[in-house]
Formats: C-alpha cells, sequence, structure tokens
C-alpha cells in the first residue's frame, strides 16, 4: 500500500495528524510512504500513490488532484484541524482562505473518500458532508520524566499571532503573580510575547518553525505549570486540546480555560485545572498550584502516564 501525503509546507498539523503515524506504520511493515509539498507534486507521485491523502488542502490544483485521484479509483482523505471555511477575518492566517478557496475546502470535504480531524466539533460540524468521517488522534511526541526545579517554573508556548490573547486573558493575573511570589516563581514566555514581559523582565524565547529544536527547547525550560488559555469564541470550539497533549508530553501541570475543546479532555484536578477567563480566575488557579506541590506532582504523573498510553505514538499510528 503506498501512501502520499499532501499539504503546502511541512507544518505542526502536517506532522501531528498524519507524518508522525504514518512513519510509524513505515518501521512496521505495514506500508510505503511519501510525503511531496504541494508545489512540487508531479503526475508520477499521483500514480504511485494507493491513498492520497490531503492535509489542510484549498487550492485549485490540490482540488483537481483529488478529483482526478478519485476518478482514477484511488481512496482519498481529507484532513482538517482547525475550521478553515469560517476562519475569522481577524486570524492571522485568514487571507489564504479566501471565498474561493474556502469553497474549495469544503468541495474536497464533500467529495473525499474520509474525512479525518482530531476536533470531534469539527467532525460532528461537517460530518454530514461526506461518507465516513472519523476523529483521529495527535500524538505526545515527547515523553519524559519530570526533573525537580528550584523555583515553580511557569510558561506559555504558542505562536506569535497568540500574544494578543495572553494580553487580554493573562496580563493582570501574571503582574499579580509576580508582585506576591518574587523569586519563589519564574514566569517564561516561548513565542508569544505579552506586554507583562517587559513590564517585569520576564524571560522570553523567540519562536521556532522547526519542532525539533522547539522539542529540544521545551525539554530544556522544564516548566512545572503551564499556560493554555484560549478565548471562547465560536472559531475556537472547533480547535482541538493539542496544548494539553504536547503539556503531558513534557509532564506539565496546565491551567486551562474552561471550554471546549479543553473542557472534553481535561479532568479538574486529576490531568490539570479548568478556570474562567476572568483574572481572579487564572489567579486562584495558579496559586494552587504553585503552593500546592503534592496536586502539582499528581497531576504531572497522570500526565505523563497519558503520554505513555493515550497519546502514545503507537496507539495513535494505530488509530490512524
Amino acid at each position: 500500500m503506498n501512501v502520499l501525503l499532501i499539504s503546502q509546507s511541512f507544518i505542526p498539523s502536517v506532522l501531528l495528524c498524519g507524518d508522525a503515524q504514518l512513519s510509524k506504520l513505515v518501521k512496521e511493515g505495514k506500508l510505503n510512504y511519501r510525503f511531496v509539498k504541494t508545489p512540487k507534486l508531479k503526475r508520477p507521485d499521483l500514480d504511485w500513490a494507493d491513498i492520497l491523502i490531503f492535509v489542510r488542502a484549498y487550492t485549485d490544483f490540490e482540488l483537481l488532484c483529488m478529483e482526478k485521484s478519485k476518478k482514477a479509483g484511488k481512496a482519498t482523505v481529507y484532513v482538517l484541524d482547525d475550521n478553515l471555511p469560517e476562519i475569522p477575518e481577524t486570524a492571522a492566517t485568514a487571507k489564504q482562505y479566501c471565498p474561493h478557496n474556502k469553497k474549495n475546502i469544503l468541495e474536497m470535504i464533500r467529495i473525499c473518500s474520509v474525512f479525518l480531524s482530531p476536533s470531534r466539533n469539527l467532525i460532528s460540524h461537517y460530518g454530514a458532508m461526506t461518507d465516513k468521517p472519523y476523529r483521529i488522534e495527535e500524538p505526545a511526541l515527547f515523553s519524559r520524566e519530570k526533573i525537580e526545579n528550584d523555583v515553580v517554573k511557569i510558561g506559555f508556548a504558542g505562536t506569535t499571532d497568540r500574544t494578543g490573547e495572553l494580553d487580554s486573558i493573562l496580563n493582570a493575573t501574571i503582574r499579580n503573580l509576580v508582585k506576591k511570589y518574587g523569586d519563589r516563581i519564574k514566569v517564561e514566555f516561548f513565542g508569544a510575547k505579552p506586554a507583562v514581559v517587559d513590564e517585569f523582565h520576564l524571560t522570553h524565547i523567540p519562536y521556532t518553525r522547526s519542532y525539533e529544536e522547539y522539542q529540544r527547547k521545551m525539554a530544556e525550560l522544564n516548566w512545572d505549570i503551564g499556560l493554555a488559555p484560549m478565548q471562547e469564541t465560536e472559531f475556537n470550539q472547533y480547535k482541538h486540546y493539542n496544548k494539553l497533549i504536547e503539556y503531558s508530553g513534557y509532564g506539565i501541570a496546565g491551567v486551562y480555560t474552561n471550554c471546549e475543546p479543553y473542557s472534553f479532555a481535561v479532568v479538574n484536578g486529576e490531568n490539570g485545572l479548568l478556570c474562567g477567563n476572568l483574572p481572579e480566575d487564572w489567579e486562584k488557579a495558579l496559586e494552587i498550584l504553585i503552593e500546592n506541590a503534592e496536586l502539582r506532582h499528581r497531576i504531572s504523573q497522570k500526565c505523563r502516564e497519558d503520554a505513555r498510553n493515550k497519546y502514545s505514538l503507537q496507539t495513535c499510528a494505530d488509530g490512524y
């Protein structure tokens, strides 16, 4: 069986929604696999493949490739991890998803052999358009034992387009915690840089597009508590709880906004804490984890267990 994975570029969505699982299945001798960037896709690639998997595809060319492959009797799969047909104009990547490209996405969902998504809300939203909708899980690609820190390390990891979200939700909370706990805590931001960083001379690490480098840096940072705020918007409810999975692999006890998708997977007090988006809600949740080392360690242990089992690459590859 020859499987071809196609996307505009090798972004984290490609790695977590196909490449990692397929590469694992190759090592098990279950299939042959290639990844090709859309601009470099050629006719021999299409001829070689028995199954074509399109990740976040939206162009006329990708739609044409899917149509021709389906007519040739090949299986076509469409993978979506964001509600791109309904992306708001304020989103950082909104420009590339013009009305025409949004129409292409909907057409590919309609005609594909199988529709895959890690988001249960996307499966529910678009599942009726396609014959075979299935939910996949993203793997935790890093898992290790937690190393003890001398101080409680608190961090956020995410792209720079999350800066406004952090400013609106977390600035007042971080400001109060730094004033209250002083040297007992260390707050760091990897990627996004909210205003509070310069105000209190907090540690900021520039974002990296290399996922391997990102993983190495996350392991080096060795956070005790992870921040996962999310604005409660209609668009965000179609996202996946991938931050929970990522933090779990590093044994980080996370605090998450109590909204979908986090409320699907975070069990409050077991594998993380859920809280509202008011500054006092976040402050209370973080104070609990800062002051209660036993709870923090228990959540960390549960997260590592989930990373080794529920979100392991083997489990996710088997599901794929």
